[in-house]
């Protein structure tokens, strides 16, 4: 008799501070990279829409932690490592869209640079709408130019980021926890931003791996 197996259930705003995987990094090296380039090269090798779909719920099928384990260990200017990072932050919007469009509404108000234009988010900004644009930067991965769609997804993540600065600074004489939830999601945010930028600018010099 087959086992019922229940997969543990990850918050989507806890996911930038649990990058789940090995003890030791390097013991899935190998297939990290292997899969990565395998699934990016049969997705653009077939240009079949019912693929494309399933890739983008990959990890409503698989789980995050799955997933996590496999390329979250990878290094950050790696594939596996970037796509890893595609994903997570779909799954953190996708998580909760609504305090995403909010977070995104305040960093479309405040920010001064063009990464609202970049990112590509439909207008009014709305759970759907942030929803929407990360599954059309996971898409573009696959589907158009990698580089591009690092780039949409880093721009993404510094107007995320700078709604979250926003939304804590609101908060913190009324709401000192709070605060400081939205202020260490800006940083992750910010983070990850840079990671997708020098990302992009790795891919187009042939330097990712």
């Amino acid at each position: 008799m087959q086992r019922e197996f229940v997969r543990p259930v990850v918050k989507p705003g806890e996911m930038f501070d649990r990058f789940i995987g090995d003890e030791d990094p390097a013991v899935k090296v190998a297939a990290a990279h292997d899969t990565a380039w395998a699934l990016l090269d049969r997705v653009q090798s077939m240009a079949d829409p019912e693929l494309v779909q399933r890739v983008l719920r990959l990890v409503e099928a698989e789980g995050i932690d799955d997933i996590a384990r496999l390329w979250s260990n990878a290094h950050e200017a790696s594939l596996p490592g970037l796509l890893w990072r595609l994903y997570l932050l779909q799954t953190v919007v996708s998580g909760d869209p609504q305090q995403a469009s909010v977070m995104f509404d305040h960093g479309n108000l405040v920010i001064t640079t063009i990464d609202p234009i970049v990112a590509g988010a439909q207008l009014p900004i709305t759970p759907e709408s942030v929803r929407v644009m990360c599954d059309e930067i996971l898409r573009g991965a696959f589907t158009g130019d990698f580089a591009i769609a690092l780039e949409r997804a880093a721009s993404a993540s510094e107007v995320f980021a700078a709604g979250a600065a926003d939304l804590a600074d609101s908060r913190e004489a009324t709401d000192e926890v709070q605060a400081t939830k939205l202020t260490r999601q800006a940083l992750r945010f910010s983070e990850i931003a840079e990671v997708f930028r020098s990302g992009a600018r790795a891919w187009r010099t042939g330097l990712v791996h």
